[in-house]
């Protein structure tokens, strides 16, 4: 959860305010990260649409949401439920933002990605925003096992 929400918080945000100078930046050493991305991965992020910056926008808030939970959690000890919601409600987010993302490609038919290149489709499409369709099904599990005993701890105290 750590790594998604600091990538939303850091790629994604820096991306999301400087996206117009990154696509200038094309040879400059600090725009590489999102230039090895762009080249190939998807070009969406060379050009975006409103569309599109609607999606990183969702992305940047939900990692907001997701430290905020973290944040809930590691100071009450994992007692908090309200940070365990917070948390399992990224989950449902990353994977509606995901498929929402690989389908109106797909459904384009993937004008924005080198389908050529196996690297370029299948690594840095596909593997890379592959973990935002796993991992939020794992938050969800596990959110569904801890959320119990925090309501149950929650209700012992209000009592």
């Amino acid at each position: 959860m750590l790594v998604s929400y600091i990538t939303h918080l850091s790629w994604e945000l820096v991306w999301l305010l400087m996206h117009e100078a990154i696509g200038e930046a094309r040879n400059e050493i600090w725009a590489y990260t999102w230039w090895a991305y762009i080249d190939g991965g998807d070009m969406r992020y060379f050009e975006p649409e409103i569309n599109f910056m609607m999606i990183e926008i969702l992305s940047v808030i939900n990692g907001s949401l997701g430290l905020t939970g973290l944040w809930l959690l590691f100071r009450s000890r994992f007692q908090d439920y309200r940070g365990t919601l917070l948390c399992m409600s990224t989950g449902v987010t990353h994977t509606v933002l995901t498929w929402y993302y690989y389908g109106t490609e797909a459904l384009s038919g993937f004008e924005s990605v080198n389908v050529e290149s196996f690297f370029d489709l299948w690594v840095k499409f596909i593997f890379l925003n592959g973990p935002w369709l796993v991992f939020p099904w794992l938050v969800l599990y596990w959110g569904s096992r801890l959320l119990p005993v925090q309501l149950a701890s929650a209700t012992r105290e209000s009592d």
